[in-house]
């Protein structure tokens, strides 16, 4: 056995420190001293990398079986894009764009699309949740006014500790009511005690036919 003899991928580049061994280079490039037995009797044909290829091939035949030219989702599988490491396929959603998407993404339902589909179910659940919102305000509006806001809690915002009481510049106080959208100015006042009845009266006036209106028509449903 002498320099430059093949054996599978292993070619001989030198003399071993141990007899009856030879220095090895592999075809990949690894380096390192085999028995001379081996080579001659085909026993080692590489440094054992064409195992793990061959192994590695068959994993990436096996998850092309499953995935190529497939859809998941909103994305079609076009191609591989790797030959290493994990699966990778170049992918086509259905708006157009395209992504790479690792092949386990794909078979556990972990990736539909290139995102347009996050971005959509995004926006459903957004008009899901103002039409909601909408039609919980539509179920307590009679007259135009909404009924439920008529007896809203005081305001955290609210520095004077009386609805519909707001200080003015001038220190003096000034009284208003809210109907069907619309802010209705009450006067000013000295102190905030007296915006607060003139509040309580417009609320007697404005608001109480409105909501004596709405119970009764209730009680006739």
């Amino acid at each position: 056995m002498k320099v430059g003899d093949k054996y599978g991928e292993w070619e001989i580049i030198g003399e071993a420190s141990r007899p009856y061994y030879s220095l090895c280079k592999c075809s990949c490039g690894v380096i390192k001293e085999v028995s001379n037995s081996t080579l001659r009797l085909g026993k080692s044909k590489s440094c054992g990398h064409s195992v793990e290829r061959q192994t590695r091939d068959r994993c990436y035949n096996r998850t092309d079986q499953q995935v190529l030219g497939k859809k998941f989702g909103k994305l079609t599988v076009i191609k591989r894009v790797n030959s290493h490491g994990n699966s990778q396929y170049l992918c086509r959603c259905d708006c157009g764009n395209e992504i790479i998407v690792r092949s386990s993404y794909l078979l556990t339902g972990g990736r539909k699309s290139c995102g347009c589909l996050r971005s959509e179910n995004s926006k459903e659940l957004m008009e899901s949740i103002k039409q909601r919102g909408d039609n919980a305000r539509d179920a307590n509006r009679f007259e135009g006014t909404n009924i439920a806001s008529l007896n809203e809690s005081l305001s955290k915002s609210n520095k004077t500790g009386y609805k519909g009481v707001s200080k003015m510049k001038s220190g003096r106080y000034r009284a208003y009511i809210c109907i069907r959208g619309t802010q209705k100015h009450l006067g000013s006042f000295d102190t905030a005690e007296d915006a607060a009845e003139a509040r309580r009266i417009a609320e007697k006036e404005i608001y109480q036919p409105i909501i004596d209106r709405y119970n009764e028509m209730n009680e006739k449903d």
